[in-house]
């Protein structure tokens, strides 16, 4: 197994107030996954989201592959091919234009153990029931402050408005996408005596991040 580097990562999220463009489009029982339609405009790289359905993909964000048309796009890393039914998904496509991509200096992504609750008696002293709040896990991120930034004051956005966004992190020497829901909380800034003025922040992930890959 080959390392490789982190250079090249690129880190993007949806911005405010993006919902995506809804498309229509029948999709496959298939390994990768096909959306067949009309008007398609989704380019490599671009989100797309499913919501509903009787697919394995249902809730779940999706990324469009090489060879996009305007009639068919492919799902990198998808597999509808045991499902017994693909029939009844939203799609919503999110362009470049619904994106901002993040200039980080660092970041890490921790994954949080499902917390329980005690339900022990005399009986049974180890009796648990699973917690109804629940983290999928969360990251932790740092920046340097520039207000002439488009992709510093989509953070501070995101900082304020507590709205899930959708996270697509692209892995460098084509080893695919990195991809989650994130609720984003407040910033916080650090003025050292010597360096530059910096924030960091963390995010709470709606589900643990999905592994995109050809």
């Amino acid at each position: 197994m080959a390392a490789t580097s982190s250079r090249g990562v690129k880190i993007c999220i949806t911005k405010a107030g993006a919902n995506g463009t809804p498309i229509t489009g029948a999709l496959s029982k298939s390994d990768p996954a096909t959306l067949t339609g009309t008007g398609y405009t989704a380019k490599a790289d671009d989100i797309i989201y499913v919501k509903g359905g009787n697919s394995s993909l249902s809730n779940k964000i999706q990324i469009v592959g090489g060879g996009a048309s305007a009639t068919s796009l492919t799902l990198v890393g998808s597999d509808t091919s045991a499902d017994a039914d693909t029939t009844g998904g939203v799609y919503s496509h999110f362009s470049p234009n619904d994106m901002a991509c993040l200039c980080w200096s660092e970041m890490s992504i921790s994954v949080d153990t499902p917390s329980t609750v005690s339900v022990a008696t005399y009986c049974d002293p180890t009796a648990t029931l699973p917690s109804a709040v629940s983290s999928a896990g969360q990251i932790s991120f740092s920046g340097f402050v520039d207000s002439s930034s488009a992709e510093y004051l989509e953070m501070v956005k995101a900082s304020e408005d507590n709205v899930e966004r959708y996270m697509r992190i692209t892995l460098p020497n084509n080893n695919g996408y990195l991809v989650a829901p994130i609720t984003f909380s407040s910033l916080t800034y650090s003025f050292p005596l010597d360096g530059a003025v910096s924030y960091s922040g963390s995010g709470v992930l709606g589900s643990k991040f999905k592994h995109l890959h050809v």
